[in-house]
């Protein structure tokens, strides 16, 4: 039954999709409309259900409503990848339509629209399960599923991710990868205007960890570029220069889209730089393998000046690399300069 369920409201969420995709334009007002129109339903139909895993010292959650939010979450960050360009994200309606969203349930009255989710009452404008359900698409372009080390190491593969294109090829390892090239920096440019466009503070680490990832572990030597497959065992999936490239780009699409919010930040997220710490939070702000510094934006600028010299690094690796034939109609130098142009404007102001 509940199995159902869910496949209810994905099937529902399919069709709204679907229909939002069809439309020239989309009113975001009329948009929230339409949602809480589903959601009333869909917690009517679920008013009686009981949850077994409940703690029975907790405030009962609301029937149906995590489940709804879950799934129109995760069918909206998923729809980032549809889009017809892989990397100019400035074009990317699903983007811009998810922003206006946003902000049109910012807008609500609060108190009006209340649920209890996870024993406490939460109010639309927080949107609830939002920061859930990014974290959990933000673990990676393969996290969940993609093509293994063997697959990722194919020339064609390694095109693709770097968004060179597919090549005519059309079997599975390369679709996957095309689908999740986009997506992935589809999802950076959302959290990346949750920032600069939403004003969602909350989300300044996301853009810290797309350049731990893309700029702090660029390699010191980084490989060349794939031009045929390797013989032997294929090097780890996470470390081919399609794949780096990719994180470059995801990093750069940040710092496009939300250059003056991190370089103004000094927030610290951890023990190095801030002694009043929880021992026991971990340390979300630390840096990559070339970042030694404070677990977060130091007031010297520090960490901003180390990406600016990596994406020039990255830069002179690609020229290099295009000198010998190799990374034709990759994007990683464009998106790097275009990075550094907006860390430029973003000091100048």
């Amino acid at each position: 039954m509940e199995d159902q369920a869910m496949q209810d409201i994905k099937d529902r969420f399919d069709i709204l999709s679907t229909d939002m995709k069809s439309r020239p334009t989309v009113n975001p007002h009329e948009t929230v409309d339409t949602i809480f129109k589903m959601l009333e339903g869909y917690a009517n139909e679920h008013a009686l259900d009981t949850d077994a895993s409940r703690n029975t010292g907790t405030k009962r959650d609301t029937p149906g409503v995590e489940t709804f939010f879950w799934h129109l979450w995760g069918r909206t960050l998923s729809d980032l990848g549809r889009c017809e360009s892989d990397h100019d994200q400035e074009t990317n309606e699903d983007v811009e339509r998810t922003i206006d969203f946003l902000k049109a349930l910012q807008t609500l009255p609060p108190g009006k629209h209340v649920w209890t989710i996870w024993g406490e009452d939460v109010d639309v404008n927080s949107l609830p399960l939002l920061g859930a359900g990014v974290r959990d698409a933000n673990n990676g372009p393969f996290y969940y599923t993609g093509p293994n080390d063997e697959e990722i190491a194919r020339p064609e593969v390694q095109n693709t991710l770097a968004g060179a294109g597919t090549g005519g090829c059309s079997d599975e390892p390369v679709t996957i990868s095309l689908r999740r090239r986009k997506e992935w920096l589809g999802l950076q440019a959302l959290i990346a205007k949750f920032l600069s466009k939403a004003g969602l503070k909350e989300y300044t680490l996301h853009g810290i960890w797309a350049a731990r990832d893309g700029l702090e572990d660029w390699p010191t030597d980084p490989p060349r570029i794939i031009t045929a497959q390797p013989s032997g065992g294929p090097p780890s999936g996470e470390d081919t220069p399609g794949y780096r490239a990719l994180m470059v780009e995801g990093a750069a699409t940040w710092l496009r889209f939300a250059a003056p919010q991190l370089y103004e930040c000094s927030e610290i997220w951890g023990p190095d730089g801030n002694s009043e710490w929880k021992r026991n939070a971990g340390a979300p702000g630390r840096g990559g393998a070339r970042w030694k510094g404070v677990d977060g934006m130091d007031p010297e600028k520090k960490r901003w000046t180390l990406w600016k010299d990596v994406l020039r690094e990255v830069i002179a690796w690609y020229d290099k690399e295009a000198s010998e034939g190799r990374g034709k109609n990759w994007k990683v130098k464009e998106s790097a300069l275009k990075a550094l142009d907006a860390m430029a404007a973003a000091e100048g102001k």
